[in-house]
């Protein structure tokens, strides 16, 4: 008898596209024992379900093997970084030159048409109210759990990631 799925588990589809990007055990030591596509499950039901990571269900690896996955993973660094930040026009002027001088981001300042009265909406203002709208759809970025800034980070990348390759496998 095999368990259901949860909701947040991999089809085969999109197991299919993430596979091939897990990172392989490292050599000259243990072999991996645990199954991959198990701890991915695993840090997406962390992720969407907002649980504390000693609440995993026993159908996934032990939580201190997945928590290990995740922090390596966290650690790593192998995700590149945001570079380019649209920002509306209370951001222009010297913070714009401080900001690529000093942090290495680039802040692209959207403005609203000169003259324009009333509403304007104004040009990739929706990419940021939908974005967010998207991650409060992650029970555990509802609220600020994680103690790392780091952490917070890499479990935006991981709901961006399921969010992902729920359409990649859907088109």
């Amino acid at each position: 008898m095999t368990a259901k799925p949860y909701p947040t588990d991999l089809t085969d589809a999109e197991w299919d596209l993430i596979k091939d990007l897990i990172p392989p055990p490292k050599p000259g030591g243990r072999h991996r024992e645990l199954e991959m596509r198990a701890v991915v499950n695993a840090l997406f039901y962390v992720v969407d379900g907002g649980i504390k990571w000693r609440m995993l269900p026993h159908e996934y690896p032990k939580w201190q093997s997945v928590y290990w996955y995740f922090r390596q993973w966290r650690d790593s660094g192998a995700c590149k970084k945001l570079r380019l930040i649209w920002v509306d026009g209370t951001y222009r002027g010297q913070l714009v030159e401080w900001v690529s001088q000093h942090l290495r981001f680039v802040l692209r300042v959207t403005l609203r048409p000169e003259g324009a009265k009333g509403f304007v909406l104004l040009p990739r203002r929706w990419v940021v109210e939908r974005t967010l709208a998207w991650l409060n759809q992650s029970r555990r970025l509802s609220k600020d759990y994680e103690r790392l800034p780091q952490s917070s980070e890499a479990m935006i990348y991981l709901s961006m990631t399921r969010l992902m390759l729920r359409r990649l496998a859907a088109a």
